[in-house]
C-alpha cells in the first residue's frame, strides 16, 4: 500500500512537472505571437515614416526646381525649401537605419516564434502520452482508493471493538464514582449538620454576650453622661454669672458714656460748638487710629510671612547645594571606580601583570598567530600536574609568599619522580 502511494506520488510529481514544462512553452508561443504583433506594428510605423520622408523630399525636390525656375524668383522661400530639403535628407538615413533595426527585430522574433511553434509541434505527441499516462494514473489511483476503503473499513471495525469496550470501561467507572461520589455527599451532609449545630450553638452564646455588652455598655454610657453634667453644672452657673457680670458692665459703661457725651454735649453748646460734629470728628479719629492698627499688623503678618519664605527658601537652596554636592561626589567616586579611565587603567594594570612580556598591548594588528597560554601567566589545566611553565609557578609563589606545595596533592608520579631524584 505504501509502495503504491509512493510510486502514484512520483508520478503525479512528473505529470505535474511535465504539464508545467508544457504550458511554459504554450505561454512562451503566445508572448512571442504578442512581441511580434508589437514588432511588426512597430516596423510599420518605421517604414511609414521612411516613405513619409521619401515623399516629402521628393516633394520639397518639385519644389526648388520650381522656384529656381519661377520668374520672379522668390529667394527667401527658395531658401526655407532647400534648408527643409537638407534637414529631411540628413534624417531619411536615420529613419532608416532604424526602420532596418525595426524589421530585423521583426525578423528575430518571427524566427523565436517559429522555433516555439515547432517545439510546440514536437510536445503534442508528448501532451497525448500525458494524457494516457493520466488515465493510467487515475486507473491507478481508483485501484489504490479501493484497498485503503478496504483497510479503513478493516481499521474502522477495530475502532468500533477497541471503542465498545472504552465505553464499557468507562461505565463502569463512572458507576463506581457515582457510588463514591454519593458516599463522600452522605458524609459532607453528615459533616454539615454536625456543623450547623455547632454553628448555631455558638451564635446564641455570642447573641447572649452581645447582649450583655451591649447592657452594661448602655448603663456605663448613661453613668458617664450623668457624671458629666454633674462636673459641667458647676462650670455653666460660673460662666453664667460671669456672663451676667459682663453684661452689667457693659450697662454700666454705656450709661456712664450716655452720661458723659450728654454732659460734653452740653458745654459744647455752651461753647457755641456743634456737638455732633465733635463727636463725629472723634469717631473718624478713632476709626482711622484703629485702620492704621490694623494696618500695622496686617504690614507685621506680611513680614513675618515673608522673612518665613525667605528662611524656607534659603533652607531649600541649602538642601539643594548638599544634594548637588552629594551626586557630585557620587560623580566622581564613580569616575574613580567606574569610569571609563578607571577600567581602563584596572585593565591595563591586569594584563600587564598576567602577561610574560608586561605588555597592556600584545600584538595591536591582531594578525600575529599566538595562543593566550603562550603570552600570559594565567593558571591553566596544566597547573597542578606538574607541566605548568615555569614564569606560572613563580608567579604563584610570588602571590602567596610563605606557602609550601602539600604533598597530598601532588601526584604520585611526581613524588616517584622526586624521591628518585633525592636518592641519585
Amino acid at each position: 500500500m505504501d509502495n503504491s502511494k509512493k510510486l502514484i506520488g512520483l508520478k503525479t510529481n512528473t505529470l505535474h512537472s511535465e504539464r508545467q514544462r508544457l504550458k511554459n512553452i504554450e505561454e512562451e508561443y503566445n508572448r512571442l505571437t504578442e512581441e511580434l504583433e508589437k514588432a511588426s506594428l512597430v516596423a510599420q510605423k518605421a517604414s511609414d515614416v521612411v516613405n513619409h520622408a521619401i515623399d516629402s523630399i521628393r516633394n520639397l525636390r518639385q519644389e526648388e526646381q520650381r522656384l529656381a525656375s519661377a520668374v520672379p524668383p522668390a529667394p527667401e522661400r527658395l531658401n526655407q525649401v532647400r534648408k527643409w530639403l537638407s534637414e529631411r535628407e540628413s534624417q531619411l538615413p536615420i529613419q532608416q537605419e532604424l526602420a532596418e533595426q525595426r524589421r530585423l527585430a521583426v525578423l528575430a522574433v518571427e524566427s523565436s516564434l517559429l522555433q516555439a511553434s515547432t517545439e510546440l509541434k514536437y510536445n503534442a505527441a508528448a501532451a497525448e502520452a500525458l494524457t494516457s499516462e493520466d488515465q493510467i494514473l487515475n486507473e491507478l489511483r481508483q485501484t489504490t482508493a479501493a484497498a485503503s476503503r478496504r483497510q479503513e473499513e478493516r481499521t474502522a471495525v477495530q475502532l468500533l471493538k477497541i471503542h465498545d469496550a472504552e465505553r464499557r470501561r468507562r461505565e463502569e467507572i463512572e458507576a463506581s464514582l457515582l457510588d463514591q461520589k454519593a458516599f463522600v455527599v452522605k458524609n459532607a451532609e453528615k459533616s454539615l449538620e454536625k456543623s450547623k449545630e455547632r454553628l448555631l450553638t455558638s451564635s446564641s452564646k455570642i447573641q447572649t454576650t452581645l447582649r450583655k455588652a451591649a447592657a452594661a455598655t448602655a448603663q456605663e454610657v448613661v453613668r458617664r453622661r450623668d457624671v458629666i453634667v454633674q462636673d459641667l453644672k458647676p462650670s455653666v452657673e460660673a460662666a453664667q454669672r460671669e456672663l451676667q457680670a459682663n453684661h452689667r458692665l457693659v450697662r454700666q459703661l454705656a450709661k456712664q458714656k450716655k452720661e458723659m457725651e450728654a454732659e460734653e454735649k452740653q458745654i459744647l453748646l455752651d461753647q457755641g460748638l456743634n456737638p455732633y460734629e465733635v463727636f463725629r470728628r472723634r469717631d473718624n479719629e478713632r476709626e482711622l487710629e484703629q485702620g492704621r492698627r490694623r494696618q500695622e499688623r496686617r504690614l507685621r503678618e506680611r513680614t513675618a510671612e515673608v522673612l518665613s519664605d525667605l528662611d524656607r527658601e534659603e533652607t531649600l537652596r541649602q538642601r539643594a547645594m548638599q544634594a548637588t554636592a552629594l551626586e557630585k561626589s557620587f560623580l566622581i567616586k564613580y569616575e574613580k571606580e567606574m569610569g571609563v579611565r578607571s577600567r581602563e587603567g584596572r585593565t591595563e594594570s591586569y594584563l600587564k601583570t598576567h602577561t610574560t612580556d608586561g605588555l597592556a598591548m600584545i600584538d595591536p594588528t591582531g594578525r600575529t598567530p599566538y595562543h593566550a597560554s603562550e603570552v600570559t601567566l594565567v593558571t591553566n589545566r596544566r597547573f597542578g600536574d606538574g607541566s605548568a611553565a615555569s614564569e606560572v609557578l613563580a608567579k604563584v609563589r610570588d602571590t602567596y609568599p610563605g606557602e609550601s606545595p602539600n604533598s597530598l596533592f601532588i601526584p604520585r608520579r611526581l613524588m616517584m619522580i622526586e624521591g628518585g631524584s633525592e636518592k641519585g
